[in-house]
């Protein structure tokens, strides 16, 4: 992607993959899986090695390319999970708006609901806070964006409510499926959704 759509010389690209294991069973017992062959490290663990990673790549290529918060302030880096699809989500979220018919200033009264809790979600989620905080008329401080709905769009429904409950009650303009688990977006939810609701549905 960085060589043919950035323009990035391919010989001066270095590819790295970490393989911490996984958790899918089936890959686990599948004689062909070529990664590695344990359940995914996580936490301390996980973040020691990104740490070992990271300042040994750092030291052998200064200049190299980082892995976002922990590290922006002392690499330079992009992370494609996190901004590459980030910014392809938000480009499809404005778009929507004037799909609607609509100005693109009607992107703050928007309703989003996000399905998944990983770094591409929470991606999409900063970014759309953020591209809400700059549009003209807003004066909303930055800081109290992301804690500004109204109330009543979430009254009565409880912590780890389904995702059917969630849609029936906010009745979101978009819902951005950014989960690994499949199966969500199945035939119930596609008929609640039919008629109000763009999808996209991260593949």
């Amino acid at each position: 992607m960085y060589v043919a759509a950035v323009g990035i010389n391919p010989q001066k690209i270095l590819p790295f993959m970490l393989d911490f294991g996984t958790n899918n069973q089936k890959l686990l017992d599948d004689h062909l899986y070529l990664g590695v062959r344990q359940p995914r490290l996580e936490g301390e663990e996980y973040l020691s090695i990104v740490d070992e990673f990271m300042e040994a790549v750092h030291a052998r290529w200064p200049k190299a390319i980082e892995t976002l918060k922990p590290y922006r302030q002392r690499f330079c880096m992009f992370n494609d999970d996190i901004q590459g699809t980030t910014g392809v989500a938000l480009a499809g979220l404005l778009g929507t708006v004037r799909a609607q018919g609509r100005p693109l200033s009607d992107f703050v009264k928007q309703k989003i609901v996000i399905v998944g809790a990983g770094s591409a979600g929470h991606g999409v989620l900063n970014m759309a806070v953020q591209a809400v905080s700059r549009m003209p008329g807003s004066n909303l401080d930055p800081t109290a964006v992301p804690f500004a709905r109204n109330p009543r769009d979430l009254e009565g429904l409880a912590e780890g409510a389904s995702i059917i409950e969630v849609v029936k009650k906010v009745k979101p303009h978009v819902l951005l499926g950014l989960s690994g688990v499949g199966g969500v977006f199945n035939e119930q939810l596609s008929a609640l959704l039919l008629m109000h609701l763009i999808m996209l549905e991260k593949t």
